[in-house]
């Protein structure tokens, strides 16, 4: 079984939204999901730092 990850990656390499605003989105998207086992494990992750996204093996040119 593989995880699933949605990265969202704005213009500006050095913003992040407000934690709120986080917050927000995931209750969203928390919501669209169909059940609690698709739901475990969401969560805003934040970097402190501007960092590498590694796609795997959806990485093509």
């Amino acid at each position: 079984m593989s995880d699933n990850c949605l990265t969202v990656i704005p213009p500006d390499p050095y913003w992040q939204p407000a934690r709120e605003a986080a917050d927000r989105a995931v209750a969203v998207l928390s919501g669209m999901l169909p059940d609690a086992d698709t739901r475990r494990g969401l969560e805003a992750l934040w970097h402190d730092t501007v960092e590498m996204v590694f796609r795997g093996s959806n990485l093509k040119g």
